[in-house]
């Protein structure tokens, strides 16, 4: 019992806050304010076993799959809890193993829009609310499967014939269980599902799922293939493995493997994977573009960008990626980067000026250049009579010409000369060099602050007026957006204003971005665990990126070319709306009424008083004066 004087005040955490960061991690987030919360203890007694009427109905006991029961035996099992499961419902309890069977103490909100939401507390039925098999690894009898949850304590076995603990059962009894794939489903201080989470084919599919198979298309006239001839050069999204150092089942399919840790993070929605794709919030914004070392480097500020928040890495961070990548691939024997193109040159994000030029007749290619040391022009570019308005002409047609020759006049002509990597990161403001082609395939790396990027540098700054609207890419990667969610991402403000990866462990699984990894043969008996740097995972799934190949030989993917797919399955809580039937609620308190079995609130517009029957979980009574 908590001492009410010196007991630890603090709110309590949830375990393993980083696996649902869409959650504060000591609190339940719900679409409306709370006007009221009681809690109530609830059971269905067993009032018959096998049929036969009990003289003393008995109650509080947890449900319990463990394989050494056996229901048969009557009156005379060790443990009562045999009679809840989920093959005992029909002829032991009225109602069977799943969300409206409330066995235990929970807690009921009620929220300002007139939904009352149930919340795990202490479920008696948690124990069989499970997948039948919670087996660790080949060749064992205990621990928790990774496909099952990372939040799930290991379960060794039975250690006897006479051990009937509930949670010694990595292989419950047949039909013992409810067979839904998470574990726990019934976890303390959490929503209660609606629904059984499985697939059901009375009630449905309730896990989460993709709509149909991932497509893929490309910035080129012709939809890259995913089946058939010419697609082993099409490269392939695909579920990462299902334990550490294993193989993954199926690796030749494109998809992805969901979590199922906790499947509050499940939402229906679109996603769109991206190779070297769009970061977001950046359209429209322009930054002013300045240099302080001569065009060695350059400054694009926009004190409105929040460069941190919206994700942008940079030379550093995309280098330690890389690195990560690089040391992963070794590790797992798989083929490496070529070594003309270190992976550490060409992980970076980089900006794309997506300005159109001003047009030709524009006052801007008129005007005087600047004095040194930041001048724009080079001296033939500058009219020899300043005061002549045949040489203003012909100066403003050829700096327009070279401008339009060297960016090309609009950002839809995908010119990769309006490319720069970003060297250095902060909130308001990015340092960006330039790209070095090089390689028949004109493959790139960065150039970091040089006297050699003078030239490309001062085109940019010249020929984009000073300012100029950007969006930011991220090079050598695919990056996945939601609709959803958006761009998740655990990069943060850190001294100085320098973008950094957040040290919050709460924010690990806020990722988005996977490596495209280099072609290898044998490539479908391949798949890296989720938590590999080789592959991308997020709270609600996981996925590697391999290339494909053309006559053995590595082919890259294009810039835009993009895989789509939708997720379903989105997770909804176990809700009693008061305002079903009218939208004139105002729900003022609520209490349990534990000789009814029953909650009550008050409604203070239409409703009046409200009984809600927990054994069906359903409005008894509205309403009630």
């Amino acid at each position: 019992m908590t001492d009410p004087v010196n007991g630890e005040r603090s709110p309590m955490l949830r375990p393993h806050p980083e696996l649902n960061p869409f959650q504060p991690p000591d609190r339940i987030v719900f679409e409306a304010p709370v006007v009221a919360v009681a809690f109530a203890r609830h059971d269905f007694p067993l009032t018959r076993i096998n049929g036969v009427a009990q003289a003393n109905a008995k109650t509080g006991l947890l449900c319990n799959p463990n394989p050494n029961l056996n229901p048969a035996s009557g009156e005379a099992a060790p443990d009562f809890g045999v009679f809840y499961r989920s093959g005992s419902g029909s002829s032991n309890v009225d109602v069977g193993l799943g969300p409206i069977r409330l066995r235990g103490i929970f807690a009921f909100a009620t929220l300002s829009n007139g939904k009352v939401v149930a919340i795990d507390v202490d479920d008696w039925d948690a124990p069989c609310r499970r997948p039948q098999e919670l087996i660790g690894g080949e060749g064992t009898s205990e621990g928790v499967a990774t496909t099952a949850s990372a939040l799930a304590v290991a379960q060794p076995a039975p250690s006897g014939d006479d051990d009937y603990n509930p949670y010694h059962a990595p292989q419950a009894a047949p039909d013992s269980v409810s067979q839904e794939a998470f574990f726990p489903v019934s976890a303390p201080h959490r929503a209660r599902s609606n629904y059984v989470l499985r697939e059901d084919a009375v009630s449905g599919r309730h896990t989460p799922y993709l709509q149909s198979t991932p497509t893929i298309t490309s910035t080129g006239a012709v939809t890259p293939p995913l089946q058939g001839p010419g697609s082993e050069a099409t490269p392939k999204m695909r579920p990462t493995a299902t334990r550490p150092g294993g193989l993954a089942a199926g690796t030749e399919e494109v998809g992805v493997r969901f979590s199922l840790d906790t499947p509050e993070v499940h939402f229906d929605q679109d996603w769109e994977v991206t190779y070297e794709g769009k970061l977001l919030g950046f359209e429209g914004l322009p930054a002013t573009i300045s240099t302080t070392d001569g065009y060695s480097s350059l400054i694009l500020s926009q004190p409105q960008a929040r460069f941190c928040s919206k994700g942008v890495e940079d030379w550093s961070v995309g280098g330690a990626r890389a690195n990560a990548v690089t040391n992963a691939l070794a590790i797992a024997g798989r083929p490496p980067y070529p070594a003309a193109e270190p992976l550490g040159r060409r992980m970076v994000d980089y900006v794309q000026i997506s300005d159109d030029l001003l047009p030709a007749g524009d006052a801007f290619w008129r005007q005087p250049d600047i004095a040194e040391p930041n001048s724009c022009w080079d001296e033939r570019l500058n009219p020899a009579n300043p005061s002549d308005p045949r040489q203003v002409e012909i100066a403003a047609r050829d700096r327009f010409d070279q401008c339009s020759k060297f960016f090309g006049s609009s950002v839809s002509e995908q010119n990769t000369n309006r490319d720069f990597p970003i060297l250095e990161a902060y909130d308001d403001h990015l340092v960006v060099g330039r790209f070095a082609s090089f390689g028949k395939d004109l493959s790139r790396e960065v150039v970091y602050a040089d006297p050699s990027n003078a030239k490309q540098l001062k085109m940019m700054r010249c020929c984009f007026h000073h300012q100029a609207r950007f969006e930011v890419r991220a090079s050598g990667q695919w990056v996945a957006v939601g609709s959803t969610v958006g761009f998740l991402n655990h990069v943060t403000r850190g001294e100085g204003g320098r973008c950094v990866p957040s040290c919050d462990p709460r924010e690990a699984l806020l990722n988005a971005r996977a490596p495209s990894l280099p072609y290898g043969e044998s490539t479908t008996d391949f798949a890296p665990f989720r938590d590999s740097p080789l592959a991308m995972r997020n709270p609600a799934f996981s996925f590697f990126i391999q290339e494909g190949h053309q006559d053995a030989k590595a082919m890259r993917p294009t810039r835009d070319m993009a895989f789509r797919f939708q997720t379903r399955g989105q997770f909804q809580p176990l809700v009693v709306n008061l305002a079903a039937t009218t939208t004139g609620v105002n729900p003022q308190s609520m209490r349990f009424i534990e000789s009814l079995g029953q909650i009550a609130v008050v409604d203070g517009a239409s409703q009046g008083l409200v009984l809600i029957d927990l054994a069906g979980v359903t409005i008894a009574r509205a309403p009630y004066f």
